[in-house]
């Protein structure tokens, strides 16, 4: 659903569908698995207690004939810096439940993440976060609440998560869309960004794990992602806001919910006329 909504709003190609795979031959996955044998890139995760020349010495045999290094990611030129709401796709379900999600889109794979990240951090589902503290602990109107940072056809987006029950929908979905917009203004939010500040500090020295640090750096090779000097505690303040006021706003919100439809377009209609409202089914994913 999620995928689905990014490439409705953002004008994105469809990659996978129900059509390509009808059309797809034999031919077709044998000149795949031809292209993807020869292929020209090939990065080595090898996690081992010999050091990196005795490895190297290992796959000589089989990279002998490459070279090695000088090799940059090239994504596809994004325009994820329009705005591509307000819109709501509304999927029709009989439960009892509207899982409701908001996604922020705000750039692309390889650019640097770490203002988006430490929002994240600050909001996110563990029971230091503050999405949970406040939805589920004090208003009671959601079991799971999450803020979580994505990545969907090479789009970058923060994902709020909640899943009420049907008679706290309404209630869910206007308090936590009016939360998304008023963030920067909320001074529960920079509280609960200080002390992330201060967890960060000290799991970062706990994250620093062979196979952890070997996958961040591999991450960072494939997408040339950029590094920060001083990491988290470069980040201002400054940069917070300036970030969630030019994001964290109606029009770069995009809207998912599964559940009784009717409930759901009504809930809109109310609190958000301008929205863009789509009624799709569950077919339409796959087409």
């Amino acid at each position: 659903m999620k995928n689905f909504a990014l490439l409705q709003t953002m004008d994105i190609n469809k990659r996978r569908s129900l059509k390509t795979l009808k059309n797809l031959s034999l031919e077709d996955i044998r000149q795949y698995y031809d292209q993807l044998l020869k292929t020209d890139v090939v990065f080595f995760k090898v996690i081992s207690d010999l050091d990196s020349t005795e490895v190297a010495k290992l796959l000589h045999p089989i990279t002998e004939a490459r070279e090695t290094g000088g090799f940059v990611h090239a994504l596809a030129d994004l325009k994820t810096d329009t705005k591509v709401g307000p819109a709501a796709f509304v999927f029709n379900s009989n439960i009892k439940s509207v899982f409701s999600y908001w996604l922020i889109p705000f750039g692309n794979l390889g650019e640097e993440t770490y203002v988006p990240a430490l929002i994240s951090s600050a909001l996110r589902g563990d029971i230091q976060g503050l999405i949970p503290k406040y939805f589920r602990e004090e208003l009671g109107l959601t079991y799971s609440p999450s803020c979580r940072l994505r990545a969907s056809e090479e789009v970058r987006y923060l994902e709020f998560y909640a899943d009420p029950q049907l008679h706290n929908s309404e209630e869910l979905i206007q308090k936590m869309s009016d939360f998304i917009r008023e963030l920067s203004d909320n001074p529960r939010f920079w509280e609960a960004l200080k002390e992330r500040r201060e967890i960060l500090k000290l799991s970062d020295v706990h994250n620093q794990t062979p196979r952890r640090s070997l996958n961040r750096e591999v991450s960072r090779a494939i997408y040339n992602m950029p590094r920060r000097e001083g990491g988290y505690d470069s980040v201002t303040d400054e940069e917070v806001r300036s970030f969630l006021e030019n994001f964290f706003v109606s029009e770069n919100m995009v809207m998912i919910f599964r559940g009784p439809k009717d409930n759901i377009k009504d809930v809109l209609n109310t609190h958000w006329p301008e929205a863009e409202v789509h009624e799709q089914s569950r077919q339409s994913l796959i087409e």
